[in-house]
């Protein structure tokens, strides 16, 4: 049963939800992964992968050095658990927000 009170809303930044959906394309990583690590709603995912698409978000340049160290972690034969540590653990210092 939901709580009385105030919805908690939480806004992203740009950087974050473009990392998030950079994060849900590396191979072998599912949008169901990605949003359990960051603690976000599967559907809000997909919403921001099509804003990107249709660029209403676009990438920066600091997103790609981020991606690119889990990238490369993914085609390490990493777990996808493993990058997602990573991807999480950004989330809790703040990254983009």
């Amino acid at each position: 049963m939901a709580k009385a009170g105030p919805r908690r809303i939480e806004k992203y930044g740009d950087r974050f939800k473009a990392t998030a959906v950079k994060l849900s394309k590396l191979p072998g990583v599912s949008v169901q992964d990605v949003a359990a690590a960051l603690d976000i709603h599967p559907f809000m995912l997909s919403l921001w992968r099509r804003q990107v698409r249709e660029r209403v978000i676009v990438a920066r340049a600091a997103v790609s050095a981020d991606v690119r160290a889990l990238n490369s972690a993914a085609q390490a034969d990493a777990p996808a658990s493993a990058v997602l540590c990573g991807a999480h653990q950004a989330r809790e210092a703040g990254c983009g927000r």
